[in-house]
């Protein structure tokens, strides 16, 4: 996945965490609440990429748009403004 996908795929679960997306369940030993533990909090996170729900894979990449106050700007630029404003 490249820099620009994994972007959109974290915008993605940040809207599904907030209630602006959704997703059909997947049930499995992840919904245990034990199992959950183990996998979130004490193993480490899996390399590489981990088969995920198409609905997480959907947004595509969009240009770089035009900022209202600083007008076009590099991806530089909008990485250091991301960076400084969050």
């Amino acid at each position: 996945m490249n820099a620009p996908r994994m972007l959109v795929h974290l915008s993605d679960q940040m809207r599904h965490t907030l209630g602006d997306a959704t997703t059909r369940p997947r049930p499995g030993p992840l919904q245990w609440p034990i199992i959950r533990e183990l996998v979130m909090y004490w193993l480490p996170w899996p390399r590489g990429r981990v088969e995920g729900p198409p609905e997480a894979f959907v947004t595509q990449p969009t240009a770089w748009s035009e900022h209202p106050i600083y007008g076009r700007m590099t991806k530089r630029s909008w990485g250091h403004f991301c960076y400084r404003h969050f």
